[in-house]
C-alpha cells in the first residue's frame, strides 16, 4: 500500500536526481506527460482506483463509427453546429465528461458558464468537445473534435517515431526499478510526444484560422488536453485550465513540481483557474518562479447554480421535493459512486445501502464515466424503497446537495462542493482522506472504515449547517486577468459600458 504523498516524494526525487527539464521530443517537453502517467500508474499498482482519466484514446469500434455518429448528432442539432474556420477571440476545449443535462439541453459545466460571461463583452468563442460522446441537443454551439484527433492519432502511429533528447533515460528506468516500481519505456514515450505533437497541429490550426487570442481548456493534463496546450502556447497565446475537480499538494497534476524550466514547461497551461485560495497557493509555491499563474475564480458550475432561479431550476427543486417526500423523516445521504457496479469499492458500500434500514435514504450517484453501469447498480439495489438511483445521477449536482443532510464517497471531488454548501462528507478510503487534510481538520469531513459507515453517516448529518456556507465566487477577477494577458481587456470593458 502506498500514499499519494509517498508517490509524490517519490517523484520529486527524480525530478532533482535526473535532467528531466531537458527531455524534449518532436518539440514536446517529455516530463509532465510521464509524471502524471507514472503517478497515476502507480497508485493503480498498489490499489487505489481512481477515476482519472490520462488518456481520451479511443477503442477501434469508436474510431470507424465516430465520423457517422457526429453526422448524425450534428443533423440533429444542425442549429448548435460551429464553424472551425470562424472568428473566435477564445477556444475552450471540454474534457468531454463534465456535462449535465439542463432542461432538456447538455450544458458543459465550466465552460459554458464562462462563455456566457465572455459573450456578455462581445467576445466570439469556440466549444471544442472531445471523446465520442456526441450529446444532443446542445446548450451551447460547438464542434465535435474526436474524429479529427483520431485521425491525427493515427498519422502518429504511422510515421516514423521521432528520438528526440531523453538524457539519463535510461538511469532514470533503471533507478525506478531499484525501488520496486515500473521504469518507463522510452519507446512509448516517444511514440506518446509524437501523438501530442499531430493533434497540436491540428489545435494550432484551429487556433490560426480563428484569429484567436486565448485557450481555454478543462483537465490539461490529459493527452489532448495538453497538446492543446502546446498549441496555444506555440501560437504565443495564454491558455488556462479550469479546475475540475480536487487539486492541491498531491495531486500530480498540480502540486510538488520539483524541477521546471526557466520558461515553464510547454505542457502546463501559462494559467491556472483555481477554485479557492488553498489550491492557488499550492501551484504558486513551485510555478511562480517558471512564469505559471495562479488565479482564485471560483467553482463556475457552482457560481452558475446559485445565481439562477430559472424554472428549469426550479422544476429540479420540485422533483427532488416530491423525492424527499417518501422519507420526509429520513436522514437524506448522497453516495457518490466512482467505479463499476462489479468493484470491491463498489459492492461494499452497496452492501451496507442494503443493511441500512428506513431511518436512511439513499441517492445514488454515478460518476459521469460510469453511466452505462446505471441499470446494473439499480438491480443490485434490488428495488430497494429507501434508494433513489435515476433522478440522483440525472439531477444537476448542486441541486442535490441543496436538499441532502450528508455526503459519502470514497474520494469524489464533491467533498469540496459539499463543504463549499455547508454539507458534511464521509470518506471511505485512506486515498480520498489524503486528498482533502482542509476538511478532515475542520470536521466538514472524517474518514471512516466502510463497516462504520452507518453511524458516520448518522453522525455527520447532524453537523450539517454547523458552519456557514461561503457564497460562490462569480469569476469576474479572474476573467479580467486572462482578457489582459490576452490583450482582449480594452475590448471587454468597451463592451461592458456599453
Amino acid at each position: 500500500m502506498i500514499l499519494s504523498s509517498e508517490i509524490s516524494d517519490l517523484l520529486n526525487e527524480a525530478e532533482v536526481r535526473f535532467p528531466v527539464d531537458q527531455w524534449d521530443i518532436a518539440g514536446v517537453h517529455a516530463w509532465p506527460l510521464l509524471r502524471i502517467r507514472y503517478g497515476f500508474g502507480m497508485l493503480a499498482k498498489h490499489g487505489y482506483r481512481t477515476t482519472v482519466k490520462n488518456g481520451n484514446g479511443s477503442r477501434a469500434v469508436d474510431v470507424l463509427g465516430g465520423p457517422a455518429r457526429r453526422l448524425v448528432a450534428r443533423l440533429q442539432d444542425h442549429t448548435q453546429n460551429a464553424s472551425l474556420s470562424a472568428p473566435a477571440e477564445v477556444v475552450l476545449l471540454s474534457d468531454g465528461i463534465s456535462y449535465a443535462e439542463i432542461g432538456g439541453s447538455w450544458m458543459e459545466k465550466f465552460c459554458d458558464p464562462l462563455i456566457t460571461k465572455l459573450e456578455q463583452r462581445h467576445l466570439r468563442c469556440l466549444l471544442l468537445s472531445p471523446l465520442h460522446s456526441y450529446r444532443v441537443p446542445r446548450y451551447t454551439p460547438s464542434y465535435f473534435v474526436q474524429p479529427e484527433l483520431d485521425r491525427a492519432a493515427i498519422r502518429s502511429f504511422s510515421a516514423s517515431v521521432p528520438s528526440g533528447r531523453l538524457p539519463e533515460i535510461d538511469s532514470f528506468a533503471a533507478w525506478a526499478a531499484a525501488r520496486g516500481k515500473p521504469g518507463p519505456s522510452a519507446d512509448w514515450l516517444r511514440r506518446a510526444c509524437a501523438r501530442i505533437r499531430h493533434m497540436a497541429d491540428f489545435f494550432r490550426g484551429v487556433l490560426e484560422r480563428g484569429g484567436s487570442t486565448l485557450g481555454v481548456v478543462v483537465n490539461y493534463y490529459s493527452p489532448t488536453g495538453m497538446a492543446f496546450v502546446l498549441a496555444c502556447r506555440e501560437c504565443g497565446l495564454p491558455v488556462v485550465d479550469i479546475q475540475h475537480g480536487v487539486s492541491g499538494d498531491l495531486h500530480f497534476a498540480y502540486g510538488r513540481w520539483a524541477r521546471v524550466p526557466a520558461r515553464g514547461f510547454n505542457l502546463l497551461p501559462t494559467h491556472f483557474w483555481c477554485w479557492d485560495e488553498a489550491d492557488a497557493a499550492a501551484i504558486e509555491a513551485w510555478a511562480l518562479a517558471a512564469g505559471h499563474r495562479a488565479l482564485v475564480g471560483g467553482n463556475p458550475w457552482l457560481a452558475y447554480w446559485a445565481n439562477n432561479s430559472s424554472s428549469v431550476v426550479r422544476a429540479y427543486e420540485e422533483q427532488i421535493a416530491a423525492i424527499r417526500n417518501r422519507a420526509p423523516k429520513a436522514i437524506h445521504a448522497l453516495l457518490t459512486l466512482q467505479f463499476p457496479a462489479q468493484s470491491e469499492q463498489t459492492r461494499d458500500l452497496l452492501q451496507t445501502v442494503q443493511r441500512a434500514g428506513p431511518e436512511i435514504f439513499w441517492w445514488i450517484r454515478l460518476h459521469p464515466s460510469l453511466l452505462a453501469e446505471r441499470s446494473r447498480i439499480a438491480m443490485m439495489i434490488g428495488g430497494a424503497e429507501h434508494v433513489e438511483v435515476n433522478a440522483a445521477t440525472a439531477i444537476p449536482l448542486p441541486a442535490l446537495l441543496h436538499h441532502v443532510d450528508v455526503h459519502i464517497t470514497y474520494s469524489s471531488s464533491t467533498v469540496l462542493e459539499a463543504a463549499t454548501m455547508g454539507v458534511p462528507s464521509v470518506i471511505t478510503s485512506t486515498y480520498g482522506a489524503e486528498q482533502y487534510p482542509r476538511q478532515i481538520l475542520d470536521g466538514t469531513a472524517v474518514q471512516v472504515h466502510p463497516h462504520s459507515l452507518l453511524e458516520a453517516v448518522a453522525a455527520q448529518a447532524r453537523r450539517k449547517g454547523s458552519w456557514t456556507a461561503a457564497a460562490p465566487a462569480d469569476g469576474s477577477s479572474a476573467i479580467e486577468e486572462l482578457l489582459h494577458a490576452a490583450g482582449l481587456a480594452a475590448a471587454s470593458e468597451l463592451a461592458l459600458a456599453r
